[in-house]
């Protein structure tokens, strides 16, 4: 995991690319750098980038899906019976072409020149290598149901297509699905870690286990919050302030005095997509300038709202002769 951070470390959710060139006399010749494809690169790029190799697929694959399709997708999760994690969108689907591209090739992605989507680094779609050596694809499009499987071969990640049918009157025109089997012993670990994902999302997932999503009011723009006798929370239980971009959120640590939180279960920040760095493993914040400044000034929102709030309820008070 940290030979992964380390290898991927600088990268940001808006994808800039600035080009750094070096100019002026005495240069004795050049060579640009390369990555050699090799299965240790691939470990750490779909592995070893990830601290919660349970939590990184479902958070991953549930953003794709909501890329593709919003709120119209369906999560399983495993049970006794069907030892099966899978996510299912009902967006408009992939074509053959466009699945070898996606899934052979890392840091590519449909969604790097725009913030309309949470992706963006072409890792996310690989995150099941985290957790098996072998998933499924499914996509329904054009009139016909075509089925891959990714696996590592040698080590190498690999994708072969495995069927193409036409599609029957009980298929759905178009949609995607990426499916996993899943240790017995993991299953309990599955729910776990997705009902606390679940919890923090702004809408009521599709899904054979039923979460309802916290609850939290936007009491100022764009600052929501929960006010509870129980100060604890199951998504990080040692921080009550989050960041929220889509339907991910980020605990903030280290940044603002969480005294003036002291009276609050949750705290949550909206802030659009692309307007704070993240981690490639999108499981937490970069705290780089620009997002210390943007969370600063969400921070300064909610203390000039509490004192317009404190000010106001002054005025109420009868006055003392």
């Amino acid at each position: 995991y940290i030979s992964g951070q380390r290898f991927l470390r600088g990268l940001q959710v808006k994808l800039n690319e600035t080009e750094v060139k070096a100019e002026g006399a005495g240069l004795m010749g050049t060579q640009q750098f390369s990555i050699k494809m090799s299965p240790k690169a691939f470990d750490i790029l779909s592995a070893q980038l990830y601290s919660n190799r349970i939590l990184a697929p479902i958070r991953e694959l549930i953003c794709n899906a909501y890329d593709a399709a919003k709120e119209n997708f369906k999560v399983t999760l495993p049970t006794s019976l069907t030892p099966i994690f899978s996510v299912q969108d009902f967006g408009p689907g992939m074509t053959e072409a466009e699945i070898t591209q996606l899934y052979t090739t890392y840091f590519e992605s449909t969604k790097a020149a725009t913030n309309d989507s949470i992706g963006g680094f072409g890792l996310g779609s690989k995150s099941p290598f985290a957790y098996v050596d072998q998933f499924t694809i499914e996509s329904w499009r054009d009139g016909k149901k075509l089925t891959f499987i990714c696996y590592r071969d040698k080590g190498i990640p690999t994708i072969s297509k495995i069927g193409e049918v036409d599609l029957t009157p009980s298929d759905p025109p178009h949609s995607f699905k990426v499916s996993f089997p899943v240790k017995l012993h993991d299953a309990v670990k599955f729910e776990s870690e997705y009902v606390a994902f679940a919890r923090m999302v702004p809408f009521k997932i599709n899904s054979n286990v039923s979460v309802d999503p916290f609850k939290l009011v936007e009491t100022y723009p764009g600052v929501f919050l929960e006010k509870s006798a129980t100060k604890s929370f199951p998504y990080y239980k040692d921080c009550k302030i989050y960041a929220r971009m889509g339907i991910v959120s980020y605990p903030i640590k280290g940044v603002l005095d969480h005294t003036a939180y002291n009276d609050l279960a949750t705290v949550v920040f909206d802030f659009p997509i692309g307007s704070l760095s993240i981690s490639p493993s999108r499981e937490s914040l970069s705290f780089d300038n620009e997002t210390i400044t943007a969370i600063k000034k969400a921070h300064s929102t909610y203390i000039a709202g509490v004192s317009k709030d404190i000010d106001a309820f002054v005025k109420t008070l009868p006055a003392v002769d």
